[in-house]
């Protein structure tokens, strides 16, 4: 107010379009009353956005963020200021973006990630892609100029990939006792790992046919994994069997997979029920060898039973004879309840495919067989193949005694023939595919071939149908496992 009339006075400054220039400098002012004001008074406003002005530069570059207006802190100065600004980060390949250790966003080559309200100030930015990375970069966010900045990518180095996983004391124990477990023994321990236990990080590795770095990365913990759980497994199922009064048939892990069971039209003596057609099985476990005199023995003393004739030849490592399919069921029921193990007679596709391993001959010899290779009447020839030897052995070889096919299965063909736990059925009719009702009266198919059989018989794709209280001294089995789920 003009403090010799007493009015309200309003002060103006800049001048206008028709002033002066003396009245355009800084220190010029007029003052105008407030009630009406003159016409060649040519007046506007300016307006001014009050904010807290008692902060500082350290709370403005940290991000910090205000409250209300005029509110204070615990140190009684007004809260901070939240300034922010844009960012932008090119890449040269698919990568995560983050910000002071936090993930904000994507970019690619293509699409470059474009972030707002990222906080005023210095910023580590850093990119991280599926294995690869790049040095954090320092970045300047400014409310008027957004902060820019290319990567380029390198892969991560095998000490980078393993510090991504955080493993703690807990994990590398686990690593630890994995590694003993499979073979690989480490050391004693500790904060890190030692360089004994990254030789066997590198050995396991190695083995694994996966990059021998000595340092863990998400392959090398999936696979140790998977292969100490199979190590677990086997070692249960190895003192359950340990268990097994005679002992128990040492098993053959056969993959899943298809093939053509039957013989084609041009196989040489090819019988009509052997129709071919295309068959998958699932995995499952298969006898190295058909089921002992030994072993059958101690299943007929601890259950009471009568044992069976070796027809003079010998008991021990011979295989069982002169047993029905019911015998064999029983067999494999009692060998499960003790080992808590799922033993079974195989299907007739399931030892169609595990004899033939892979091969679409006759025999998985080839398109011949020889007296050396399996145990049958070599006083017969087979198709003029040089199967005649003249070697005729009139009974059983033990288990084990002739060598194995690919898949590591004795006697496969020949020595003795072996129930299938099916229903013999020609043509075939899906029947080949799964196990007959225990108490139903069809005949099974019988597979393989004897000691007294031609070789034409030992082909793998022969096939016979016997009621399942036959028994004779021509027959014995070989026992499957139903794999774990």
């Amino acid at each position: 107010a003009d403090p010799a009339a007493g009015v309200p006075v309003a002060v103006t400054r800049g001048g206008d379009a028709g002033s002066a220039p003396e009245a355009l400098e800084l220190q010029s002012a007029r003052v105008w009353p407030l009630g009406a004001l003159s016409a060649e008074a040519r007046t506007g406003v300016r307006w001014m956005l009050g904010v807290p002005v008692f902060t500082s530069v350290e709370k403005v570059r940290a991000g910090g963020s205000a409250d209300t207006e005029g509110s204070v802190g615990g140190d009684g100065e007004p809260a901070p200021i939240a300034f922010t600004g844009r960012l932008r980060v090119a890449v040269d390949r698919a990568a995560a973006v983050w910000v002071d250790g936090v993930r904000v966003g994507e970019a690619t080559p293509q699409v470059p990630f474009e972030g707002e309200g990222i906080a005023a100030g210095e910023r580590r930015i850093g990119v991280r892609g599926a294995g690869y990375t790049a040095e954090e970069q320092v970045v300047v966010v400014s409310v008027h100029r957004p902060g820019a900045i290319h990567f380029k990518l390198r892969p991560q180095t095998p000490a980078e990939r393993e510090a991504e996983l955080g493993l703690d004391g807990a994990a590398r124990a686990e690593i630890r006792a994995e590694l003993t477990l499979v073979g690989h023994a480490a050391g004693a321990g500790g904060d890190a790992f030692a360089a004994s236990e990254r030789a066997a990080l590198r050995a396991f590795q190695s083995a694994a046919r996966l990059e021998a770095t000595g340092y863990v990365d998400e392959a090398t913990l999936n696979r140790l994994a998977e292969v100490a759980e199979a190590a677990r497994r086997a070692r249960e199922v190895a003192e359950r069997e340990a268990r097994v009064p005679g002992g128990a048939p040492a098993m053959v892990s056969i993959a899943a997979g298809c093939f053509r069971m039957g013989s084609p039209s041009d196989e040489p003596h090819r019988d009509s029920d052997e129709a071919p057609h295309e068959v998958c099985v699932e995995a499952f476990e298969l006898g190295r060898t058909e089921v002992s005199f030994g072993q059958y023995d101690a299943f007929c003393a601890a259950t009471g039973r009568d044992k069976p004739s070796d027809a003079g030849w010998g008991r021990g490592e011979r295989p069982v004879i002169n047993v029905s399919w019911d015998d064999a069921a029983a067999y494999a029921q009692w060998l499960s309840k003790e080992t808590g193990l799922a033993y079974r007679l195989p299907t007739e596709a399931e030892w169609e495919y595990a004899a033939r391993a892979g091969t679409r001959t006759p025999f998985w010899t080839g398109r011949c067989i020889r007296t050396d290779q399996a145990n049958y009447n070599g006083t017969s020839d087979y198709n003029d193949c040089g199967a005649k030897t003249g070697l005729y052995r009139k009974q059983t070889v033990p288990a084990g005694s002739l060598p194995g096919n690919p898949w590591g299965l004795h006697e496969v063909l020949g020595n003795v023939r072996e129930w299938t736990c099916s229903e013999y059925a020609s043509p075939y009719a899906g029947l080949e595919q799964r196990c007959a009702e225990r108490n139903s009266n069809p005949a099974r198919a019988v597979r393989g071939g004897s000691w007294i059989s031609g070789p034409r018989f030992l082909r793998a794709a022969d096939r016979f149908g016997f009621l399942p209280e036959d028994r004779d001294i021509y027959r014995g089995f070989r026992l499957a496992r139903t794999l774990s789920p």
